[in-house]
């Protein structure tokens, strides 16, 4: 063989590290692999029943956020029917909006879902984007909202549209994946 196609020998591994049994409060860190990053494997508690507690009460505020936001995207919905001539003091046409929340949880798009799937996906987000927008710009156009410094919500043009476009993206995105997240760790501390 010549010089170009020599191979490197291959260094000795190097013995795992063992935790120092006097710090029994550390994480575990093992030593990398080669090529590799260290892992911290934190270990295990118990939960208190202080922590669970205190763990229910920041999990369902969570849970009440995305249901209060899911209620203005809903209540929008309902405006935007309104405004098109629909009757909505029936309790059905709250259906609407659950029909949309339900589209929105199991059509979320993913690797290989198939075209059908996407199109009704597309079409459910755009009536609840649109309705949103549309319920934003007719009730918080010119309202003042006391958050942090406090603004004004513009009353027309282009300020106006994008705020009520980036609203209605939130409402139609946050609350069910709110919802879903708050309620599964919810489960998880009471297990």
């Amino acid at each position: 063989m010549d010089e170009k196609h020599k191979v490197a020998p291959t260094p000795a591994p190097t013995p795992a590290r063992q935790p120092d049994p006097i710090l029994t409060d550390q994480p575990e860190i093992m030593p990398p692999a080669r090529g590799a990053t260290a892992t911290i494997k934190p270990r295990q508690q118990r939960s208190s029943l202080y922590d669970q507690f205190g763990q229910t009460i920041a999990f369902t505020f969570g849970l009440s956020i995305s249901g209060a936001l899911w209620l203005a995207g809903a209540l929008c919905t309902l405006a935007a029917l309104t405004a098109v001539g629909v009757n909505t003091s029936s309790v059905v046409w709250w259906l609407l909006p659950l029909g949309i929340t339900g589209a929105e949880i199991w059509l979320m798009p993913a690797a290989g879902t198939r075209w059908q799937t996407l199109a009704l996906f597309g079409l459910v987000l755009a009536v609840d984007v649109t309705s949103s927008w549309y319920g934003v710009i007719n009730t918080l156009g010119g309202m003042f909202i006391p958050l942090g410094p406090g603004f004004t919500v513009p009353t027309s043009g282009t300020p106006l549209h994008i705020f009520a476009v980036v609203t209605g993206l939130v409402l139609a995105f946050i609350p069910e994946k709110l919802a879903k997240y708050t309620g599964a760790e919810l489960l998880k501390v009471w297990r």
